[in-house]
């Protein structure tokens, strides 16, 4: 709590709140028994400056790391709500207090701290979550009715987090960074309810811009379709792996092609485990280290839809056995092709298709990935689903025969 302050004082220059007063929940019995939350299934919420925090649902986690992610993302999460709560007690209650500018605040200050502590650069949220607001566009409500009536139904209707807070997250960083005004602007807004004055934007101007700008978040299609590569023995591709705590050399290469439960498959091996990915799709199927299976599907991964062409949408699922600590999972993913655009990474600048994977459920964005078919793989990776924070994967470098490679064409 003592880094949340130092940042929002020091980094963003927000208002110090202090004292606070943090109130620890040990299960969510005594959370919603004792905390007396509004709604249900929350984690947090403050009441002027004291925050309730229901520690089961916090606690944990993989690691110290990602136990720690978490709190701090939630704890300063409720610290923007409770610097508002100080501001709004300072002068009449502004009709600007409404349910999309209070949450979308809390959650710009949360990804600044998060930001600040290098645990994953504000950019990279806020393009989640435009990618986010384009993918479940048409279940969007306009921010004029996201009122404190509407919010809790919405919130726990399908794809709840995205058309509530990644919402009124997008619509804030709007505010503070696109009018050009900064927060103490946003926050003069809040505590006077002068919103036209202090943005020189009527509340309508705003929102009909806003309303434009959700409307021009998908790009035009290009008409390019990506064919499906010929692996060869030897081709290589070499990535650097980042995430918040360290960095490291992969090296994937195509050592032979055979044969899985009689589906014909590449071999790539990877320091000692090779996996074999099927010729039909260029999915995985199956894993052995040291020449013991360890991992298998019912069925291969779907990662790619071939051809690849901007807009093309299909569903990723499968069932998935885990040998080696006997688990067992089911995978369902919603995957599109976003964009076809040019990347640069050590390797070099690519011609690439952005293949975006979504939980089907929450609507959030898990996978971002860039196949070029001049390496005839990916190019860049990138995921949001570690607890660990930010994952990404840049190509170095890469040897492969581009003899066999079917490449592009226009449909």
């Amino acid at each position: 709590m003592a880094a949340i302050m130092t940042i929002c004082r020091e980094d963003l220059d927000l208002p110090i709140v202090d004292p606070i007063q943090l109130v620890l929940y040990k299960d969510t019995v005594s959370f919603e028994a004792f905390g007396r939350p509004t709604t249900t299934n929350l984690i947090a919420y403050a009441q002027g400056k004291t925050f309730h925090i229901n520690l089961e649902k916090t606690l944990g986690r993989r690691s110290v790391r990602s136990e720690g992610l978490a709190l701090v993302e939630i704890l300063a999460h409720e610290y923007g709500h409770v610097i508002l709560n100080a501001l709004a007690r300072s002068g009449p209650r502004p009709n600007s207090r409404s349910s999309w500018f209070e949450e979308g605040f809390a959650g710009w200050v949360a990804a600044k701290v998060l930001d600040s502590l290098g645990w994953q650069d504000y950019r990279l949220t806020l393009h989640r979550a435009e990618l986010e607001l384009a993918h479940n566009r048409d279940l969007l409500t306009p921010l004029e009715r996201l009122d404190w009536l509407t919010w809790p139904s919405l919130a726990g209707k399908p794809m709840g987090y995205i058309r509530t807070y990644i919402l009124a997250f997008v619509a804030v960083d709007r505010l503070i960074e696109i009018q050009m005004k900064g927060f103490s602007a946003t926050l003069q807004a809040f505590k006077t309810g002068n919103f036209a004055k202090t943005f020189e934007e009527s509340r309508d101007g705003f929102l009909t811009e806003f309303q434009n700008y959700l409307s021009n978040l998908n790009p035009p299609h290009d008409s390019i379709a990506m064919q499906k590569p010929i692996w060869t023995a030897g081709d290589q591709w070499v990535y650097e792996e980042k995430s918040p705590e360290a960095r490291r050399t992969v090296v994937r290469e195509v050592v032979r092609e055979d044969a899985f439960q009689d589906i014909p498959s590449y071999i790539v091996k990877r320091d000692n485990r090779e996996s074999f990915y099927t010729k039909e799709t260029l999915g995985l199927i199956a894993t052995m280290e040291d020449g013991k299976l360890t991992l298998r599907r019912d069925q291969s991964g779907q990662a790619f839809s071939w051809p690849l062409a901007v807009g093309k949408k299909w569903r990723n699922t499968y069932a998935e056995e885990n040998l080696k600590d006997k688990s067992k999972d089911t995978i369902d993913l919603s995957m599109v092709v976003g964009t076809i655009e040019e990347i640069t990474v050590p390797a070099g600048t690519f011609q690439a298709a952005r293949i975006e994977a979504y939980d089907p459920r929450s609507g959030r964005l898990l996978f971002e990935r860039w196949y070029s078919p001049q390496a005839k793989y990916y190019v860049k990776t990138r995921a949001y689903v570690t607890q660990e924070g930010l994952e990404e994967q840049d190509l170095i470098s890469l040897k492969v025969n581009p003899g066999n490679n079917s490449g592009n064409r226009s449909p």
